[in-house]
């Protein structure tokens, strides 16, 4: 399980992840081959119980196993809209067969999003 540190409101700040297998029988974890795949989703489970926030993300869609995504201004704004508060996250991936794999597989990741102390208007 990764923790990922964000102030709320930014949008600067890219989440990018390296998908990994499960273990195999000696306890080693690989990189999930991403080749061939089309479509990643980003889950985030609100921690307030409001909803779940759901994002497509951007891959190369090759052997590294890399998932990203660019936080947006409608992140903290939309409906339901990423609030300050620890969440669970996950990655969702769909193959060139239409099968669906969730990452990580016996976990989640979590989003811990920290009040900001002020939005400045200009620097």
């Amino acid at each position: 399980m990764a923790v990922f540190p964000l102030k709320q409101n930014d949008t600067l700040a890219i989440l990018e992840v390296e998908l990994l297998d499960p273990p195999d029988e000696n306890g080693v974890q690989g990189i999930h081959d991403l080749t061939g795949a089309i479509q990643a989703w980003l889950h985030i489970k609100l921690a307030d119980g409001s909803g779940t926030v759901t994002r497509a993300m951007t891959s190369s869609f090759d052997a590294t196993g890399i998932v990203s995504y660019a936080w947006a201004a409608t992140d903290w704004t939309g409906t339901p809209r990423i609030v300050v508060g620890v969440h669970d996250m996950e990655y969702e991936i769909l193959g060139p067969s239409g099968a669906r794999h969730t990452f990580p597989n016996a976990s989640y990741d979590k989003l811990s999003v920290i009040p900001d102390l002020g939005q400045a208007t200009s620097p």
